[in-house]
């Protein structure tokens, strides 16, 4: 995880907040869907493939998932309603935390396809997460608008317009502009 963060601190200026934060939830999705095949019997046979499906978890999360939300978390709140709204924020991300920990064990042995030995096969509950991240990735699509490049004020704009022509001319504005040769 700690090499994805380093790499998503390298790039978010980049590339922009809202094209890193879906790249890193695609991969965070796939590597899920894959851990779950790695778990399922008769999935993925490899021994090594639980491992490696773990490490592109992490890095994926790594690069946008771990520090994107706190960035973008301190950008978009009014001025005089920042501190309040960014620990309401961290408060619900630890509460999240709690309760993904601990509810795992018992989702897993719930959500197994094999009701021989659940217990063994935690595919489910991979899927399950795997699904909460797609829905993620999509609220986030329609939803979340690029900050890079924009000012406090900017931003503010653009969540009181609340307009998709609001998203749009932030997207498109020339701060967000990145030369081809970048790319």
């Amino acid at each position: 995880q700690l090499v994805g963060t380093i790499g998503g601190m390298l790039l978010v200026d980049r590339y922009g907040r809202r094209p890193l934060t879906l790249w890193s939830l695609s991969g965070v999705v796939a590597s899920l869907f894959i851990l779950g095949m790695t778990f399922h019997p008769g999935g993925l046979e490899s021994q090594s493939a639980p491992l490696w499906a773990m490490v592109t978890y992490l890095v994926f999360f790594g690069v946008g998932m771990a520090p994107l939300p706190w960035i973008v978390n301190s950008e978009i709140y009014p001025l005089q309603a920042r501190s309040t709204c960014i620990g309401l924020t961290t408060a619900a991300n630890w509460v999240g935390n709690f309760f993904v920990a601990a509810t795992f064990m018992d989702l897993a042995e719930v959500l197994s396809t094999d009701r021989i030995c659940p217990s063994a096969h935690p595919d489910g509950v991979f899927w399950f997460y795997g699904a909460i991240a797609a829905a993620g990735w999509l609220g986030l699509a329609l939803k979340m608008p690029e900050t890079k490049g924009l000012s406090l004020e900017e931003i503010a704009k653009l969540f009181e317009q609340g307009s998709s022509q609001a998203q749009q001319q932030a997207i498109s504005s020339p701060a967000n502009s990145v030369p081809p040769a970048t790319l």
